[in-house]
């Protein structure tokens, strides 16, 4: 549209949500494995389930109705997950988590990276096509520790930290190694239990020692690590992992494995396990991402105002 177009007309955007820019040529960034990314706290366990487990899974999750009211068809137990305020109603209790997951979670006790006693449950569908915007699941609403089995198809899961995170210099090490995007490694063995530094460790709930690790380049204002999460995984959030670095999966309908291939995405169920806090604060080392020690870290769904730029938004995001 032009002023041709519009005459003296003036258009103001309304209700508008700041979305992600699209690479030119849709160029998909390369996948790393965990043991490359070497994010603190993060571990990933393959085949964590087995096929026929899967199967079973699927077929309960089918059978139970969805919530359409988001993008992606959901379903929640212990508590509804609030998308407005991102946290839940604790007011409002659902009852425990469904049999078909007990089994599973307790095998992750099991094997020392359980959730003790979880009481909330988000089930996601991801579609070919279909993301979640990166975010930080919110300190105050829930523990530590984040389970999430993937069933279905794999998916590429990306984790991004901001360098200029409030109250972070310029000199702070940033998780691990520091490699350079572009290159892949072997995807894990079957079987496999791959863990960066922290994971599953109650010494390091405050986070990881990175004190002899190699920074990342400072060229870019986001390190961004994405991996490969293959189908009957369990990914174990702790630590940094949980409470510092943001995840999300972009919205795209194909990924890069971790040999280089252009991977069509399928359909993909996660099954978000947490513990909401009893009391609803969080003194974690990074006030920056708190929503305890720093409100405005909390990003709810915005609308623009009447009149606003985007310039505007952005530095609103930033405060």
């Amino acid at each position: 549209l032009d002023r041709r177009t519009l005459g003296a007309g003036v258009i103001t955007a309304r209700y508008a949500e700041l979305g992600e820019l699209k690479v030119p040529g849709g160029v998909v960034p390369a996948v790393r494995s965990l043991r490359e990314a070497d994010i603190p706290g993060l571990q990933l366990h393959t085949d964590f389930v087995s096929e026929e487990e899967e199967a079973a899974m699927l077929a309960v999750i089918d059978a139970r109705p969805w919530d359409t009211t988001v993008k992606r068809r959901v379903q929640h137990d212990g508590y509804a997950f609030d998308y407005h305020t991102l946290k839940v109603d604790v007011s409002r209790k659902m009852g425990p988590l469904p049999d078909f997951v007990q089994s599973m979670l307790s095998d992750a006790v099991a094997q020392g990276c359980g959730l003790p006693d979880p009481d909330q449950l988000t089930i996601n569908e991801y579609l070919a096509g279909v993301g979640i915007a990166w975010h930080v699941d919110t300190h105050s609403a829930f523990e530590d520790t984040i389970l999430v089995l993937s069933i279905g198809a794999p998916i590429v899961l990306e984790f991004r930290l901001e360098r200029d995170e409030p109250g972070v210099t310029a000199d702070e090490p940033v998780g691990a190694a520091g490699t350079t995007a572009g290159g892949s490694q072997a995807a894990p063995s079957p079987g496999e239990v791959l863990r960066a530094p922290g994971a599953c460790d109650a010494s390091s709930a405050g986070g990881a020692d990175t004190s002899s690790v190699q920074s990342p380049s400072r060229d870019s204002p986001v390190d961004s690590r994405p991996l490969w999460i293959p189908a009957r995984s369990l990914l174990v959030m702790s630590g940094e992992s949980r409470l510092r670095w943001h995840h999300g999966i972009a919205s795209r309908s194909t990924d890069t494995d971790p040999n280089g291939a252009t991977v069509p995405r399928g359909r993909r169920i996660s099954l978000t396990f947490r513990r909401v806090r009893d009391k609803w604060e969080c003194r974690c080392p990074w006030a920056g991402v708190c929503d305890t020690q720093r409100p405005a870290s909390l990003c709810v769904p915005t609308r623009l105002k009447p009149g606003a730029t985007v310039a505007e938004l952005m530095e609103e995001r930033r405060r």
